[in-house]
């Protein structure tokens, strides 16, 4: 799991480098970049309410593309020259920032209160977090949006 010890070094690697790719990517405007950050965003909630424990591979995947993704959305069709560096530099810290903070607010908690309901309480979370982007996805993709 992501929140382990040994979990998200494993896989941070990948995340930074998805949001490589998506920076090289970016002008390129490959793919309709909103819809597609969807993806990871569903199957990291997924695997996390159900307390899925998934290979490594599978893992850095999703990883990679929930680097990836992102990225394309924030920077999608906008040629590299035309973006500043400290941009390209602001938006990857962000990405990776806001990444850490979450799994570790997650494995912080898990570590302070044992209790057993803490760990049912983020799978909740979790649910709660992948049926908004389910919803928001639906909206997203439905015909005259």
């Amino acid at each position: 799991a992501l929140w382990n010890r040994d979990g998200f070094p494993g896989v941070w690697p990948l995340f930074a480098l998805g949001n490589i790719a998506g920076m090289l990517l970016a002008p390129l405007d490959l793919v309709e970049p909103i819809s597609a950050a969807y993806g990871p965003a569903i199957a990291l909630g997924l695997l996390a309410a159900a307390a899925v424990k998934p290979g490594i591979l599978l893992m850095r995947s999703i990883m990679f593309l929930a680097g990836m993704f992102p990225t394309l959305a924030i920077l999608g069709g906008h040629a590299w020259s035309e973006v500043p560096i400290a941009t390209f530099a602001g938006i990857i810290l962000a990405l990776n920032a806001g990444f850490s903070m979450a799994t570790a607010v997650v494995a912080l908690t898990l570590k302070g209160f044992s209790y057993p309901f803490v760990p049912i309480a983020f799978r909740a979370l979790a649910s709660w977090l992948v049926a908004i982007a389910v919803m928001a996805f639906a909206f997203l993709i439905r015909p005259g949006a």
